[in-house]
């Protein structure tokens, strides 16, 4: 019986780990060229990155530091974060970090090198000697969210005066709406009196007149009643119940109440009485 052939297809030689490391040279060289690609990769991503030693001092930040900040890393390093700025709680409390645990995303506030202040969303994560596990320091990075809090925090003002003026827009509606219905209240009052005791003794023209004053007053009434109906339409929840009237009858009190007005300057409406009745479902006043 024949000996199997590592060698021959289907049966592949199992691989060895490799002995060499991936990038050439000596040890120096391959921790240089490491630490120049990761530079590179700072430079690319949005966040500066920092470094911290034992202590606590920082020991690097990336050059994005500079554009967010307006400092070079010479000025930061050596530095604490207390050194150089305050974490902070949600609600603006000073927030002291465990500088022992993993954090992510902690508010950080500082100054830039103009005096603005800057916010930042920091997090970090510690590490040890890879033979003793000492801790040496810790690593991370800081996102700038100074312009969106302040774009968040504008829309809220925003907001806040948007409701005020709302509020005080119901507040005149209802206050306008009441000072208007109390005297045209007392008008229509008073028109209908004069219109009902003088029917008899009064000329055709100045009763039109009365009557045209009444209906008016009654459609002006309508219209301040309605004032208070203005919240309704912008909450869409206003119900307009539609009733069938004559179209005629509709467009001949217009015509009437127009008649005044129009004949100020010498305008004259011509009223056609139609054959036949014309119907249609709306309200008697928004149509």
């Amino acid at each position: 019986m024949a000996e199997s052939d590592d060698t021959m297809p289907g049966n592949p030689r199992p691989r060895h780990r490799r002995s060499w490391p991936s990038i050439a040279g000596t040890a120096e060289q391959r921790a240089s060229r490491g630490l120049s690609r990761l530079e590179d990769i700072t430079r690319l991503i949005s966040e500066w990155v920092w470094e911290t030693d034992a202590q606590g001092n920082i020991a690097y930040v990336s050059d994005r530091v500079t554009e967010v900040l307006g400092l070079i890393p010479l000025q930061i390093v050596g530095k604490t974060f207390a050194e150089i700025g305050t974490f902070l709680t949600e609600s603006g409390e000073e927030l002291d970090i465990n500088w022992q645990s993993p954090f992510r995303d902690a508010l950080f506030k500082t100054r830039d090198n103009s005096g603005a202040d800057k916010l930042f969303l920091i997090s970090g994560i510690p590490f040890y000697d890879a033979e003793t596990w000492a801790f040496e320091g810790f690593s991370g990075t800081a996102e700038d969210i100074t312009e969106r809090i302040n774009t968040e925090t504008q829309l809220q003002i925003n907001q806040r005066k948007a409701e005020q003026a709302n509020q005080a827009k119901t507040e005149f509606l209802a206050s306008m709406s009441h000072e208007l219905r109390t005297p045209l209240t007392s008008i229509l009052g008073s028109l209908g009196l004069l219109n009902s005791a003088s029917s008899n003794d009064m000329p055709d023209e100045s009763k039109k007149l009365v009557e045209m004053a009444l209906r008016n007053s009654q459609s002006l009434l309508q219209l301040v009643n309605e004032l208070l109906d203005y919240e309704k339409i912008l909450s869409g929840e206003l119900e307009i119940e539609l009733s069938r009237y004559n179209i005629h009858e509709q467009v001949s009190d217009v015509v009437e109440n127009c008649r005044g007005f129009a004949q100020k300057y010498s305008v004259n409406f011509v009223l056609r009485d139609s054959v036949n009745p014309l119907y249609a479902e709306i309200h008697e006043f928004r149509f």
